[in-house]
Formats: C-alpha cells, sequence, structure tokens
C-alpha cells in the first residue's frame, strides 16, 4: 500500500500537536477528556469540510470516470485533495455540534488550544511542498523548486506559509501562557494576513480566479472581517458581564 508524504506530514502533524497540548495541558488549565472528545470531533469535521469544499472548488477538473472506475481509485482520490479552509469551516461546525450535544462551550477550549492550528497546518504545507501540490508562481531565484509534472522551476511558496505559521504557532503559544484572552480571534485574523500574501505567490490557479485573485483570497479577506465581528461581539459581552 503507497502512503503519501502528505498523509505522512499529516500524521506527524497530529503527532506534534497532541505532544505539545499533553505537556502543557497543566499549564493551560484544560483535561485530558476534553482534549481527546474535542480532537475527535474537529478531526472528523476538518477531514470532511476539507473534502466537501476540494470538490466544490475542483468538481469540474476532477477526472470522475478514473476515480470511479476502481476501489483503488476512489481510495487515492479519499487520501487526496484537500482544502484547508474547508477544514477549518468543517472543525468549527463540528465543535457548534458538539458543544450542543454535550452543553458545554466547547468554543473555550479552542481558544485554549488555538495555537497548535499553525503548527498543525506548517507541517501541513510542508506535506504540500513534498507532494507538489499549492505550488508557486513561475521563480528562478534562490530554493527554486522544479517538479516532476513540469519543467518551469517554481517559487517555493508552501515553505514560505510553513514558515510563517510556525512563527504565528511560537507567538500563539508564547501569548497564550501570558495571557490568552481572544486567541482564536488573533489567529484567524494572522492567518488571513498570511494567506492573503502568500497567496500572492502561488502558481495553481486551478480553483478559480476572481477579478485577479485566487479565491482563497476572497475566503481570507471575509475570514478577516468575520475575526474582527467576532472580537468586538466578545468584548462587548465581556464587558456587559463585569457590569
Amino acid at each position: 500500500m503507497h502512503v503519501s508524504s502528505y498523509g505522512i506530514m499529516l500524521l506527524l502533524a497530529l503527532i506534534a500537536s497532541n505532544l505539545v497540548v499533553f505537556f502543557l495541558r497543566k499549564r493551560l488549565g484544560i483535561s485530558f477528556e476534553d482534549t481527546v472528545l474535542t480532537e475527535a470531533y474537529m478531526l472528523l469535521g476538518a477531514i470532511i469540510g476539507a473534502k466537501i469544499m476540494y470538490i466544490a472548488l475542483s468538481f469540474d477538473i476532477i477526472d470522475w470516470v478514473r476515480v470511479l472506475s476502481s476501489l483503488e481509485e476512489i481510495g487515492a482520490f479519499l487520501n487526496l485533495g484537500f482544502v484547508f479552509y474547508g477544514g477549518l469551516i468543517g472543525a468549527l461546525l463540528s465543535l457548534l455540534i458538539v458543544s450542543f450535544m454535550h452543553k458545554k462551550n466547547y468554543f473555550l477550549f479552542l481558544e485554549n488550544i488555538a495555537f497548535v492550528i499553525p503548527l498543525m497546518h506548517g507541517i501541513g504545507r510542508i506535506g504540500c511542498f513534498l507532494s507538489g501540490c499549492c505550488y508557486g508562481i513561475p521563480y528562478t531565484g534562490p530554493l527554486a523548486v522544479v517538479y516532476s509534472f513540469s519543467d518551469t522551476p517554481c517559487f517555493p511558496v508552501q515553505l514560505l506559509e510553513a514558515g510563517l505559521l510556525f512563527l504565528l504557532f511560537v507567538f500563539l503559544l508564547i501569548y497564550r501562557l501570558k495571557e490568552g484572552k481572544y486567541s482564536f480571534e488573533i489567529y484567524l485574523m494572522s492567518y488571513s494576513v498570511i494567506r492573503i500574501i502568500t497567496e500572492q505567490f502561488r502558481g495553481d490557479t486551478v480553483r478559480g480566479v476572481f477579478l485577479g485573485q485566487g479565491i482563497s483570497v476572497w475566503v481570507s479577506v471575509l475570514l478577516l472581517i468575520f475575526s474582527f465581528i467576532l472580537l468586538f461581539i466578545r468584548k462587548q459581552i465581556a464587558k456587559r458581564t463585569l457590569r
């Protein structure tokens, strides 16, 4: 059975994030049970959401005849092709469901561990680099990459995004240990800006372009606006609580 480098990096991302949370759980004030339950729901929601968004954005370019030709091809299709924003939306929806089911606000738990999201994502982006997906614009400078499917050197945009995500992980970890309020909103704002920047160096536009920018740029803009609105609402609720 062939295991893709992307799949291996996703597994490493999951292991690394769990180790960080496990060793810091006492300082973060979270229980092992909450960690396992929340992660299970978020992971399931993220996988489903990422796959659904990939299919929605790539429906016209997917060779469905080949994909549905055998169980092996179906397995390969399920193993590859995920969109991060779809995963993020799916994970948040799963948290909403589990909060309703267990009558407990698991979004507060998410704020405690928001710093691991860029850690996982950064490792995943290295998987993108190794697999050759999400590649950059044509580029002949230092660290240029030539993939097997093209003779054109590309900018290593996956590594740029991974580096910025690792920096965001360190910042959010330090911030959470010192302060921690509104960590998730800060993550959303920061990643939206990172994504808007890195998308300018991205060369695979197969998932659509609108007004000269990739779809991910517009999703990032909407997410940035949403994060500011969410932060404002939460601050207003906090002020009323203190009265």
